[in-house]
């Protein structure tokens, strides 16, 4: 449960700590270092061993040298100290291999450091093929390792920070909110606050500051999510409401700020102005924007025509997407649950579960829906490309797994997804109201950590299924 946590939050990270299923804090100090792309195949042996697995050291003489790390190599200073310890090197030499592994580590494949190596790595009688292991083991290090003291204050920094979370948990993620978000976007931190079981209240301008913060035991969003409202109004609506008190209704807040017709746009549709006149409508709080602009001065709501009426759900949700760029009333899942099953039976997929319920389900095809978290692309030893992905339901963040055939497949609709988002508009792309896909799939479990192997993904558009069930009136982009 480490989403939010400096540096052991990444999807990688968070796999191998529930592998390892260790809490303490010197096993976090090796989690942060061994979790470097290039030991991946050493992760697996080393979970081995943690949980008591015999093992043969690479060579005696290592034994006591990579005791702490069960006779892995995890630090660059193991580096320098294996090759003290099986070659001879001089702490001068040690010292330079460890730099070369980090700056220039192509030099090191058939170089001068890997002749000397090998040359007396023999002299003192130790086979090729040892000699070998070791070296793969250093060449693991390549162009990015830590020391054991970056390590060590990164975990210390993660450790605190986990305590935080676990006993401080609104206050926590409220901070990582405010501090522009981690790994994750934005709204993947609110859905994490959701699951929690916080409130999360949307932006309001009696009770809004600029920043998130807690409130009556939930997450009140800042003024500052609403998209397209300039700093300069945000900051007079708060100054104006310090100096003389809340505002008492809407014609109040119109008379005190004078605001244009393109931000009351953004305040009234977001619902920032709701609680001003709890018994009106958003249209209604139009309305009375426009006949007050007929009137020096109004002191009383004038009469609201009947016609005045209310605008629909998906119309509501969409203009939260819109005017926030994140969705705070609910998760968009939820909205879609019954349609979301309808199209899995339409396509014959396997049974729709939710992610709650992987762990029952091992070995097993089934459906997943959840939305587009993050995605990681790496090359295979045989230099195919597979991709990582995360995605997230209502219940937890989970993961899958494109292994080469079934990326080259369908990589294009998570492309697309890619694409889009970086063509959002207002801040819906940096704040995260990503694509919504079903995964179709086979949950597999690696040494404690599950996830999906994914066979077959259809990009299910929810904004787009929104847009869909409105009348074509009520398509229109923000109108008063």
């Amino acid at each position: 449960d480490t989403l939010g946590i400096f540096y052991i939050e990444s999807p990688a990270t968070r796999q191998l700590l529930k592998k390892m299923r260790r809490g303490d804090y010197e096993n976090l100090v090796i989690a942060s270092s061994i979790i470097r792309p290039a030991a991946n195949r050493y992760i697996r042996e080393f979970v081995r061993r943690l949980h008591g697995e015999a093992y043969a050291p690479l060579h005696p003489l290592l034994e006591e040298t990579l005791r702490e790390t069960r006779g892995i190599m995890v630090y660059q200073e193991d580096v320098s100290r294996v090759a003290i310890d099986v070659a001879g090197f001089s702490p001068g030499e040690a010292d330079r291999l460890r730099k070369l592994l980090t700056k220039k580590p192509h030099s090191l494949r058939s170089g001068d450091f890997r002749k000397q190596f090998f040359l007396r790595g023999r002299q003192r009688g130790i086979a090729a093929a040892v000699l070998e292991k070791i070296w793969d083991m250093m060449l693991s290090f390549a162009g990015y390792s830590f020391c054991k003291a970056h390590s060590a204050s990164y975990a210390l920094v993660s450790y605190r920070l986990a305590y935080l979370k676990r006993f401080y948990s609104l206050e926590f993620l409220v901070s990582v909110i405010n501090n522009g978000g981690g790994y994750y976007t934005r709204q993947t931190y609110l859905n994490e606050c959701r699951r929690l079981g916080f409130r999360i209240l949307g932006p309001d301008v009696n009770h809004s500051g600029l920043r998130y913060s807690v409130e009556a035991g939930g997450l009140r969003a800042g003024l500052a999510q609403l998209c397209a409202v300039s700093v300069g109004l945000l900051e007079r609506i708060l100054n104006e409401r310090e100096q003389n008190g809340f505002y008492r209704d809407a014609i109040d807040f119109f008379q005190r700020l004078s605001p244009g017709l393109s931000e009351v746009r953004i305040l009234i549709r977001s619902g920032a102005l709701d609680s001003l006149d709890p018994g009106l409508t958003r249209p209604q709080l139009f309305w009375i924007y426009f006949r007050r602009g007929t009137q020096s001065l109004m002191l009383v709501h004038p009469p609201l025509p009947a016609e005045v009426g209310d605008y629909p759900p998906a119309l509501k949700l969409l203009d939260e997407i819109r005017t926030l760029g994140v969705v705070i009333s609910r998760h968009p899942l939820a909205v879609f649950r019954r349609r979301i099953l309808g199209r899995v039976n339409s396509l014959r997929f396997p049974p729709l579960i939710s992610s709650a319920e992987i762990p029952a389900r091992i070995g097993r095809r089934v459906s997943l829906a959840g939305l587009l978290v993050t995605g990681k692309e790496v090359l295979t030893r045989k230099k195919e490309k597979m991709v990582f992905v995360s995605f997230e339901d209502e219940h937890s963040v989970f993961e899958t797994v494109f292994f080469p055939a079934a990326y080259k497949r369908l990589f294009h609709l998570l492309e697309e997804e890619s694409v889009s988002a970086r063509r959002g508009s207002g801040t819906a792309a940096a704040d995260g109201c990503g694509g919504l896909f079903i995964v179709c799939g086979i949950i597999a479990e690696d040494q404690g950590a599950l996830s999906v192997t994914v066979e077959n993904v259809v990009r299910f558009s929810w904004q787009e299924a929104l847009e869909r069930s409105l009348s074509q009136p009520e398509r229109r982009s923000l109108p008063a």
